[in-house]
């Protein structure tokens, strides 16, 4: 059974709260399938501010952000591989993405306004 977006996005927020993120320190918390969610989702949190900290310091990105059927679609084009990365979120999911260090002002440089975004 899968959980939606939001529901870990909420988990994610009571565990850090709580100071329960760490699976290793916690093993017996993660074996809960809403924690697992929630540390997912967390790791995917991360690796996309990484990347859009990391590609906009290189001056490599351009950021698209679209509402689509109650997601939020953060489309970014990387120049330094050619690529795009589609990152489809749910609304509390793209809030919790712009509260990670560097993001929301990577959100501004873009011209895109990040209180709007989540």
């Amino acid at each position: 059974m899968s959980e939606t977006g939001s529901t870990a996005a909420s988990r994610l927020v009571q565990l850090e709260r709580d100071g329960v993120i760490s699976r290793n320190r916690n093993f017996d918390t993660f074996a809960q399938p809403e924690n697992r969610g929630a540390l997912r989702l967390k790791r995917r949190l991360e690796h996309l501010a990484a990347l859009l900290t990391d590609a906009h310091r290189a001056g490599e990105l351009t950021l698209n952000v679209e509402r689509v059927d109650g997601h939020v679609d953060l489309l970014m084009e990387l120049k330094h591989v050619h690529g795009r990365y589609l990152a489809r979120l749910h609304p509390d999911e793209m809030r919790l993405l712009t509260e990670k260090e560097g993001v929301a002002e990577v959100f501004d440089a873009c011209g895109l306004d990040p209180s709007q975004l989540g």
